[in-house]
């Protein structure tokens, strides 16, 4: 009796290690997954509302939470920055040149905070 409990018991152990790596796996999967799955546009209302959450009271938005930094994700993420002129709205002349200028040509009527 005692030799059939704890062979039962290594089972149930060996069930529950087998159960909490299949879960690890299978969550890493899903959420990789997850955003594959969503259309661009939901995507896309994603990335504004991401950007509109960023903009500071008077209209200033940190560099660090722009557009560019969602761009720079994957191509994908890309892809759907780029063509969407609302996320590129925002600018502020602490901005560089650079980063000004690659507004301009994504937004022709963006909102400059001082």
């Amino acid at each position: 009796m005692k030799d059939a409990r704890s062979l039962l018991s290594a089972v149930l152990d060996s069930l529950d290690d087998a159960i909490s790596v299949v879960s690890q796996e299978i969550a890493i999967d899903c959420r990789s997954i997850g955003l594959s799955i969503l259309p661009d546009d939901v995507l896309a209302s994603i990335f504004e509302t991401f950007v509109d959450m960023r903009v500071a009271p008077g209209g200033r938005i940190d560099s660090h939470f722009s557009p560019s930094i969602l761009a720079s994700v994957c191509r994908r993420f890309r892809e759907i920055a780029l063509n969407h002129s609302s996320l590129w709205r925002h600018l502020s002349p602490q901005f560089s040149n650079d980063y000004l200028i690659r507004h301009q040509e994504k937004c022709q009527n963006p909102v400059i905070v001082f």
